[in-house]
């Protein structure tokens, strides 16, 4: 379905440059936005590098699993079908922390084990559990205390990374997770 919404927009975007007599314009804005966009891709890219490798030296260091066990105790009332030594809630806990230190792109590999280890858990396997249904709406809507993402991208075109950015982020992650929490429970009431 995105491919076939990117194509309309590619030929919507020909055809009026076509009609507004600015097709030579069109080959310009191609060439520079390329540009631009290999910039912005190499930037994150080692952003993301660097947080990876901070995220891998908290993990081999035990840091990160003794918060984990820390954040378990707590996401036992979200979770109360997995047991404190679960798998699968030592990953989701990982995945929690990382995204709660803005290293989103680090979690994925914990989540994605987090979820297989939610799936063995299941008694159904094709059909998602309570439990994964409250992780993926948790993970998606995340709070984050430091949006590196976010601070690199406006740092990388001369934005102001202020406290009230902060602030901001702060609000409408804590907003939104409790919005998710909130339907998960009303839509998941009854569900194992």
């Amino acid at each position: 379905m995105t491919n076939l919404i990117w194509t309309l927009l590619i030929i919507i975007g020909v055809l009026i440059a076509c009609c507004t007599g600015k097709i030579n314009m069109l080959g310009n804005i191609i060439l520079s936005s390329s540009g631009e966009s290999f910039s912005i891709f190499f930037k994150l890219s080692l952003m993301i590098l660097f947080w990876n490798g901070i995220f891998n030296i908290l993990k081999d260091s035990g840091f990160l699993t003794k918060m984990s066990k820390g954040l378990s105790k707590i996401l036992k009332f979200i979770f109360p079908e997995i047991g404190l030594e679960s798998k699968a809630m030592e990953y989701i806990s990982i995945t929690l922390l990382s995204n709660l230190l803005g290293l989103g792109v680090a979690s994925t590999s914990t989540g994605l084990k987090a979820f297989s280890y939610l799936k063995e858990e299941a008694k159904d396997k094709k059909l998602p559990t309570k439990s994964m249904i409250t992780f993926i709406i948790l993970n998606i809507s995340s709070i984050t205390f430091f949006p590196t993402t976010i601070i690199s991208l406006r740092s990388s075109y001369k934005g102001t990374n202020d406290f009230k950015l902060l602030l901001i982020i702060w609000l409408t992650t804590l907003f939104g997770t409790i919005v998710g929490q909130l339907l998960t429970i009303l839509f998941t009431r009854g569900k194992k």
